[in-house]
């Protein structure tokens, strides 16, 4: 019998204990918002009004509002089953403007210096990382996009290109983006030999590549056969090798 009423006691104490850590919510409420409505946040959050509330429900909205983006803080309070999430907005981007240290003059003209990336090119790049006027910034964003930048110049051969950013949050919480590009010398190639080889001429392999030394001045403006690119390179072995494999 006593154990009876120890098990007894248990199971209310059980029970009340649930009841204290998962309560129904009666009213969200956030605080924060300037620009994304109350009606969109409740449209994507986990719970509504009415579902209970526990610590786990609040990492599970603290999770899901993280992913959308929008944000850049967020916490999660409850009092007297009044649900309070408090957020700080990512700021929208209110221009995007990109200064290139274009190649000009003669020497540039004698060198076949050209602009790798023109504006077109540039701003097709900034509305497909979702970086243009209008779009939500997160540090990320801007990050991944200077990165693929620079892996766009290196693969064409400017391995000396600098990229420098420059940010400015204005009172409205809308940001500015300043990208300063000096792409700098392309790489070129002042000697290109291959060594070992026995089946075939130099010549006949170097001929394999569309990159090598410099042909006569005014026909290389044309050519530019002396760009080194990697992917030139790689393209120039890939056909030395097939030529190797299919003379057998």
């Amino acid at each position: 019998m006593k154990n009876k009423i120890i098990k007894f006691i248990c199971l209310v104490s059980l029970l009340f204990s649930i009841q204290s850590l998962a309560n129904p919510i009666n009213k969200i409420d956030f605080v924060g918002l300037n620009v994304i409505s109350n009606t969109t946040l409740m449209a994507i959050l986990p719970v509504k009004i009415g579902d209970q509330y526990n610590q786990n429900t609040s990492d599970e909205i603290i999770q899901t509002l993280f992913n959308t983006g929008y944000f850049s803080d967020i916490s999660v309070s409850s009092n007297d089953d009044n649900l309070t999430i408090t957020l700080v907005e990512n700021p929208y981007i209110k221009y995007f403007n990109v200064d290139t240290d274009s190649p000009s003059g003669w020497s540039n003209w004698l060198n076949n210096e050209k602009e790798f990336l023109d504006s077109a090119t540039l701003n097709e790049f900034i509305e497909n990382n979702q970086l243009s006027a209008g779009n939500i910034y997160t540090k990320s964003k801007l990050v991944d996009f200077i990165s693929s930048l620079k892996a766009e110049f290196n693969a064409a051969g400017y391995y000396s290109a600098q990229i420098e950013s420059n940010v400015e949050v204005d009172a409205q919480n809308r940001i500015g983006i300043e990208l300063n590009i000096n792409q700098g010398k392309r790489a070129t190639i002042n000697s290109m030999t291959i060594s070992g080889a026995a089946k075939f001429s130099d010549k006949e392999l170097l001929d394999l590549f569309t990159i090598g030394e410099a042909d006569f001045m005014l026909i290389n403006l044309f050519t530019n056969k002396d760009h080194f690119t990697d992917i030139a390179l790689n393209q120039g072995l890939e056909l030395m090798t097939n030529h190797y494999f299919n003379s057998g």
